[in-house]
Order: C-alpha cells, then sequence, then structure tokens
C-alpha cells in the first residue's frame, strides 16, 4: 500500500502538544465536512483516508504517557 513509513521522535511541551490537537482537531472537523461535500470517489476516498491518519495522530497525541 505504499512506502513503509519513517519513524520519527518529536519532542512537544504540553502547551505545544494541546495547540497541535486543537489543530488537528479543527482539521478534522473540516475534513469531515468535505469528505460529506465530495462527490469525485477517487477524490473521497483519498480525503477518507487522511482523516483515518488524523484521527489516529489525535488518537496518540491524547494518549496518556507512560
Amino acid at each position: 500500500m505504499g512506502t513503509p513509513a519513517a519513524s520519527l521522535t518529536v519532542t512537544l511541551s504540553k502547551t505545544e502538544a494541546e495547540l497541535l490537537v486543537e489543530l488537528l482537531g479543527n482539521n478534522l472537523r473540516d475534513l469531515r465536512e468535505e469528505v460529506y461535500k465530495t462527490e469525485d470517489y477517487d477524490w473521497r476516498q483519498a480525503l477518507k483516508q487522511r482523516e483515518a491518519t488524523l484521527r489516529a495522530l489525535l488518537e496518540r497525541l491524547q494518549a496518556p504517557v507512560a
């Protein structure tokens, strides 16, 4: 399904992480609306993949730190 993702580690302060979560959440809401309004099948599938990626990022950012 494409090339494997490279591993990347980024250290964020609590404030930076909260801002990133907020920005990703806003983008996700906008993206849902775009998916809903898109008529082109291929473009809709690409948007849905992007939505899934954003959801996964948000989940990882909001997961409790061990």
